[in-house]
């Protein structure tokens, strides 16, 4: 139900936005130039850590960090139409002559055409996490935007977020306190083994003993009836 509400007022706001000229794609896409490299940036040095002293040195490092930037900001607006970011087709005709153009400047960098190669790939996996910022930004502009439009609805999505969190977060305090208990009856069935393993070895050991007490007895009432 709160799932419910916090969507109906996000729509309500994307309604009265549209009605007041509000454009949300193109607020989404200035939060998108965070990750050119002049704001909010992806660590590119460690998302292309393995390249840094690949041959060619340093072209192959700069092809990666060339194709993840990019692959992030069009994966960002992407994000900014509402995608679904594990659903994305690299082989769509725009995605991929996108990448192609982007990457296209590594290709006459020898060995051919593994440094062109390496921006590509670092492109395609980049765009999924710059969908997931795109998806973010949206969010967030939509929120921004319903604050301004109207405060009283934006502390009623507030708190309807708040109580889906809330929510969340019981269900996930529900399930680790379960999983805890299954851990605590399973450290209580393997200590219960273990003591009925050692009461085993102790009756064992003891029975033993009992044994060799008897033959004992058994070797001296012989020794003594010889002697009579």
């Amino acid at each position: 139900m709160a799932k419910q509400i916090a969507l109906l007022a996000l729509c309500a706001v994307a309604l009265v936005g549209a009605v007041a000229g509000f454009d949300e794609l193109a607020e989404c896409h200035k939060q998108c130039r965070h990750l050119d490299g002049r704001g909010l940036a992806t660590d590119y040095d460690a998302v292309c850590e393995d390249q840094r002293d690949q041959f060619p040195r340093p072209e192959a490092f700069n092809a990666c960090k060339h194709g993840a930037k990019h692959g992030d900001v069009l994966g960002c607006e992407i994000g900014c139409r509402n995608a679904k970011c594990n659903k994305l087709n690299m082989d769509n005709p725009f995605i991929a002559n996108t990448m192609n153009k982007v990457c296209d400047k590594w290709s006459t960098v020898l060995p051919r055409p593994e440094v062109e190669f390496t921006c590509l790939s670092a492109f395609e996996k980049q765009v999924e996490s710059g969908c997931k910022y795109g998806n973010a930004a949206l969010e967030k502009v939509r929120s921004d935007e319903a604050r301004r439009l109207d405060p009283t609805a934006a502390k009623a999505a507030d708190a309807a977020a708040a109580a889906v969190a809330a929510a969340e977060a019981a269900n996930a305090a529900e399930k680790a306190a379960t999983e805890a208990e299954a851990v605590a009856r399973q450290l209580r069935s393997e200590a219960a083994a273990e003591e009925a393993t050692a009461a085993v070895e102790l009756a064992e050991e003891q029975a033993h003993e009992a044994e060799l007490a008897a033959s004992e007895g058994e070797a001296e009432a012989a020794e003594a009836g010889n002697d009579l």
